[in-house]
């Protein structure tokens, strides 16, 4: 199956027969809660949690129940002004990171005892945020905006990271704490980090 956000508000989720062949794909379920286009979508593979944004300003983590094969938003507790241009889950599927165009980046989670997903923000860029990435251990997030800057900061959240292991390629910070500045000469596009963390790579608008 996919999910397929086009130029409205609506996510589409198809089951392929065929992926070669689009004409055979069928229409299974039509996600319908968002009230302008829709930005970005993610889907998580493990725990089968879908995430959207969208020009409204909000964000829904979407969960299937099977006993009625239906697909239930629950919406983010997240302040923003403007449009939340993307979201992505990290590899464990209970954080994600979310990006806007009034200059926030944000690391979300679930609050058990509130029993709501929400999203807490940290250190601005000085424009929109076009991009950002969780790496695979869950604690740092990169991000790049249209002020040509590159930032490297903590997404460490007590309420969910309760073990720490493995090879960092920083010391655990309080969530929010910029870790390292990159300064790029034009926009930044895109950035993602390599498996272990200590590499991360970032597209500029120059082509570089």
């Amino acid at each position: 199956m996919c999910v397929i956000s086009k130029k409205d508000n609506n996510l589409y989720i198809y089951e392929l027969t065929n992926k070669k062949d689009i004409n055979t794909w069928k229409l299974v379920h039509t996600l319908n809660q968002h009230m302008l286009y829709i930005c970005s979508v993610d889907w998580h593979l493990q725990t089968n949690r879908i995430i959207s944004s969208s020009h409204d300003k909000n964000i829904f983590v979407w969960n299937y129940h099977s006993d009625t094969n239906t697909w239930k938003p629950e919406i983010v507790i997240f302040e923003t002004k403007v449009s939340v241009l993307s979201v992505k889950w990290n590899k464990k599927g209970d954080k994600f990171v979310a990006s806007t165009g009034c200059k926030i980046v944000g690391t979300g989670y679930y609050e058990v005892n509130n029993k709501w997903w929400t999203c807490k923000k940290m250190k601005e860029h000085y424009s929109a945020v076009t991009c950002s990435k969780i790496d695979d251990s869950g604690l740092f997030i990169i991000s790049g905006s249209t002020d040509n800057r590159i930032y490297i900061s903590s997404a460490f959240v007590k309420e969910t990271d309760k073990e720490i292991s493995g090879d960092l390629p920083y010391e655990v910070a309080e969530h929010g704490e910029l870790l390292m500045t990159v300064k790029a000469d034009a926009w930044v596009n895109d950035v993602c980090w390599s498996k272990s963390g200590h590499y991360c790579f970032a597209a500029t608008h120059d082509s570089i």
